[in-house]
């Protein structure tokens, strides 16, 4: 299993997973269709996309948008219903971090339901070591 960035062929299965994971607990929005009819937005304005594949398969994905110099928001996250409970999430996570890490990045953000409780579980058992010192980690809640 690898987790790749910025993968043009993958991004169907970015939005395929995220409008699926969207529509199990909530509705598309216009954002949401926003973002499916130009991921490569995303990858072109500084930001990526996280895919874990396997024989061909994405079993996960996630973003980091770049919201300026140095600033990203950690969003998008969704793993196929078949493969949850494995520790995709966390790894996913981890890809992340590791990638803020070697760009140097100032902040990341993420913004979340309260009724969602993983990305919460994931920001918490992060410890000090999957940052740099000069990364500023927040978490906002949305009721």
């Amino acid at each position: 299993m690898n987790i790749v960035e910025n993968q043009k062929a993958y991004l169907p299965d970015f939005i395929r997973l995220n409008e699926e994971w969207i529509a199990h607990y909530f509705t598309l929005e216009d954002t949401d269709r926003a973002l499916a009819s130009g991921p490569e937005k995303t990858i072109e304005g500084g930001g990526y996309i996280f895919s874990m594949v396997s024989d061909e398969c994405v079993l996960g994905v996630c973003a980091l948008f770049k919201h300026g110099d140095g600033v990203f928001e950690l969003a998008r996250m969704a793993v196929s219903p078949l493969a949850q409970g494995n520790g995709l999430g966390r790894r996913l996570m981890q890809a992340c971090l590791d990638k803020l890490h070697s760009i140097r990045a100032k902040r990341v953000y993420l913004v979340s339901n309260t009724c969602l409780r993983q990305p919460f579980v994931y920001m918490n058992h992060l410890d000090s070591k999957s940052l740099s010192k000069a990364v500023t980690l927040n978490m906002s809640v949305l009721i």
